[in-house]
């Protein structure tokens, strides 16, 4: 039948519409006013329409509240709106004329065909916005980029045609194939999160399908509703894939070692094999530091490209001290040996291309877990160490003899026999701090902090932990015996209130990394410690590999730094000035290297010097250390440094110590210029 509308009737209608809109949403206060001017007219437009073509032009009203902005819901809620009012004006006119549910059925096709013309509008316009999904700095990891394009097939058998669209079952997927991939299980060791994963995997594939059969019989109302729904599934799966990455990465050591523990039940052989660049602190000290993270980051290029072609079977991560760690699942030794080939193949090409001012001489050893039930993460620092040391001029690189694995293991038991001293020192009965004083060096020479170090108590008195350092980071410790130093301070509040108020305290990258040491600094300079400044010292190895780390730990805690060892590194100049230029360090403490050769090397003075002026422009302080002789003194007053560290000025010893010497030197009113802080 045919509707005809007169102007009033028109005007009556688009004024209802307009009511419904103000009391059902708002829009009068979402848009402007030429925006409602411009909604009122392609109503208006499509009522004209109908009385000339009985056609409500479902097409023209999309575009204009898709250009609005405004969501399906609401378009469908103006159609709705007005075929009631419509049925009611036909129904009034044509009373005892027309069966109403003739009318009715033919209100009804109208509305549903505007219906679905906006409806195949919105799932265009949907499927042509490109939105990214999960976290941006992970949009290339495997499960992640699987969904991508998944998704943007999907979108493109909604513009071109459903020939193409993606209609694989969830067993049968990529994705799910993908999940039991070494990289996928490393961000998934909770099976719990697996299955879960694996669930609405299952799901945004079952409301794909529904989104297919739609799509197939004309129903686009219903397949928008069912592509909205999926990509919102999809978003909401990309999201916790993109948390469970990040986390990994944030902690990447440990969430590789949990890897490879949790992968000795899994069926296949398994082989770990560490890759190192041999002479890193060679090509550093000759080369400069910029150009051994070129080298680190060609090795690094090297293993992605590798993981790309060999995902099935193996993964990779950085370690800690330029060094790389490999796992390969449900592999043969002949498989390891052709990979090693593939990456000293990659290493020579892209030598040659990127133009290394050295040879990169790569040792890549490995073995067998395949036979072994059970590795701690201690295990696991062991095994790095063990592979790191071997010799493979007359071994092979990879071992997976029964008598080669025993071999490692009697190693390792050797190891945690020597090591079981210094483990039950790590506890609060057996870890006492140590201060050496920095003094300022000038007319006064008063204290200017006091630099923290630890100590094993003996039963005869104390060994420094510096001796054992090496193995307290093998062993995994050096995080927990760094709180323990915290801890200590603390305690040692009060006494340390009376010597200074200030204090520099020696951190290692992996406690630079960890959130729990952080978190008690944190709540240390809130309570006991709140009266001291704290400068946490930093080598410059570790604040190259720890930048953005120490940048943030800046920023969001206020901590600063000094800059530990100094002088040896100087491609690292220019970091050192960007971080100075943010506010992030304070001092930087030469090396005490240069200071030996005071007095013999005329090129160590005019370091110092350079380094002395840089630091005043960057408004740093300078501390030169092991000032041990009144030669060297008297030359670092002259190049003007601001503070010196030494047995000259002061050995370090005891917090109760220290307090004892302070006030004998007070008691005697010694003039600054004996020195007299030496014992």
């Amino acid at each position: 039948m045919a509707f005809t509308l007169s102007e009033a009737e028109i005007g009556d209608l688009i004024d209802g519409l307009e009511t419904f809109h103000r009391e059902n949403s708002n829009l009068d206060q979402l848009l402007d006013t030429p925006a409602l001017d411009r909604l009122r007219g392609v109503h208006r437009d499509s009522l004209l329409r109908l009385s000339r073509s009985d056609d409500l032009d479902g097409r023209s009203l999309a575009h204009v509240y898709l250009e609005l902005k405004l969501p399906f819901h609401l378009l469908t809620g103006s159609l709705n709106h007005l075929k009631s009012e419509l049925l009611h004006i036909e129904a009034s006119r044509h009373r005892d004329e027309i069966d109403p549910m003739q009318l009715y059925s033919d209100l009804n096709a109208l509305h549903d065909a505007a219906r679905q013309q906006a409806a195949l509008q919105y799932l265009r316009a949907d499927a042509s916005a490109s939105e990214p999904l999960g976290q941006a700095q992970m949009q290339n990891r495997l499960l992640i980029r699987l969904y991508r394009d998944w998704l943007e097939r999907v979108n493109r058998a909604l513009l071109d045609g459903l020939d193409g669209f993606p209609l694989t079952s969830a067993a049968d997927s990529r994705f799910t194939e993908a999940l039991q991939y070494p990289e996928s299980l490393l961000i998934c060791l909770d099976l719990k999160t697996c299955d879960h994963i694996l669930e609405q995997h299952r799901l945004i594939r079952q409301k794909a399908g529904i989104l297919y059969a739609m799509l197939a019989v004309e129903r686009y109302d219903n397949a928008y509703l069912a592509y909205s729904e999926t990509r919102q599934m999809v978003n909401e799966l990309t999201q916790l894939l993109g948390v469970l990455y990040f986390e990994s990465q944030t902690n990447r050591i440990q969430s590789f070692f949990n890897f490879v523990q949790a992968a000795l039940y899994l069926p296949g052989e398994k082989f770990f094999c560490v890759v190192n660049l041999r002479r890193l602190n060679h090509i550093n000290q000759m080369y400069g530091v910029e150009n051994g993270d070129r080298s680190l980051q060609l090795l690094d290029d090297c293993l992605s490209q590798l993981l790309e072609k060999h995902q099935s079977w193996m993964v990779y991560t950085r370690g800690i001290a330029g060094d790389f760690y490999l796992h390969c699942l449900r592999c043969d030794r002949d498989r390891v040996e052709a990979l090693i080939d593939e990456i000293e193949a990659c290493v020579a090409e892209q030598q040659q291309q990127r133009e290394l001012p050295f040879p990169m001489d790569l040792m890549i050893t490995g073995i067998s877990l395949t036979e072994l039930n059970e590795l701690t993460t201690e295990n696991m620092h062991l095994i790095v160490d063990y592979l790191s040391r071997a010799d493979t001029a007359d071994q092979p690189r990879v071992r997976n003899s029964r008598e080669e694995l025993d071999a490692m293991m009697e190693w390792i038991r050797q190891r945690y026999r020597q090591s079981i001293d210094l483990v039950q020192k790590l506890d609060r009965d057996h870890v006492e701090v140590f201060v050496q004083p920095l003094v300022e060096l000038d007319a006064r020479q008063q204290i200017h902090a006091f630099e923290v170090l630890g100590r094993f108590r003996e039963q005869n008195g104390y060994i420094s932990a510096g001796l054992f350092i090496d193995d307290i980071i093998r062993l995994g410790l050096v995080e927990r015996f760094d709180r323990l130093v915290l801890e200590r301070l603390t305690r040692l509040s009060d006494e340390l209130s009376q010597l200074t108020g200030r204090l520099f305290i020696n951190v290692s990258a992996l406690t630079l990394e960890d959130e729990g040491y952080i978190q008690a600094l944190q709540q240390a300079m809130q309570g006991p410690l709140a009266g001291f400044e704290i400068v946490l010292e930093l080598t410059e190895q570790i604040l190259l590999e720890n930048l953005e780390r120490v940048y943030q730990l800046h920023e969001q805690h206020g901590l600063n730094f000094a800059i530990d060892d100094f002088g040896t590194g100087f491609s690292s100049l220019q970091t050192v000035i960007e971080l100075a230029l943010r506010g992030g360090i304070q001092y930087l403490k030469i090396d005490g290297s240069l200071t030996n050769q005071l007095g013999s090397n005329p090129a160590s003075e005019q370091i110092i010097r350079i380094t002395r002026q840089m630091a005043r422009e960057l408004g740093l302080s300078t501390v030169v250390e092991y000032v041990e002789t009144r030669e060297q003194l008297q030359s670092l007053e002259a190049i003007d440094i601001d503070l010196g560290q030494g047995y000259l000025l002061g050995i370090p010893d005891p917090v109760p110590v220290w307090l004892g010497k302070l006030a004998y030197l007070r008691s005697k009113q010694l003039q600054a210029v004996e020195i007299g802080l030496t014992v």
